[in-house]
């Protein structure tokens, strides 16, 4: 599982992420809007989505969470029956 968080200004929010969850930068990236990496292995990788302008609508935070295809069906039915909306089922690969 990975977290994004979509920012106008990647390289302004990325040090209050390192810093409030104690994370360090991913292994050769460490420039000012690469992904930062929980240093104990423990929490999901958080990266940043690129805004070109202010979206008060909708979310700034997402969660990447992969599965294996067969496993794929019975995550999405149980969340849906816990509550959650299928928006789209398209692939995005």
């Amino acid at each position: 599982m990975e977290i994004a968080i979509d920012a106008l200004d990647i390289a302004a929010v990325r040090p209050f992420w390192k810093a409030v969850l104690g994370y360090t930068d991913e292994a050769g990236a460490d420039g000012p809007t690469d992904p930062i990496v929980d240093p104990v292995g423990q929490g999901p990788a958080m990266w940043f989505q690129q805004m070109d302008q202010p979206r008060p609508d909708r979310n700034r935070i997402h969660f990447d969470i992969c599965v294996p295809h067969d496993e794929a069906p019975r995550r999405i039915q149980a969340a849906l029956t816990a509550g959650g909306r299928l928006v789209s089922a398209g692939t995005v690969w």
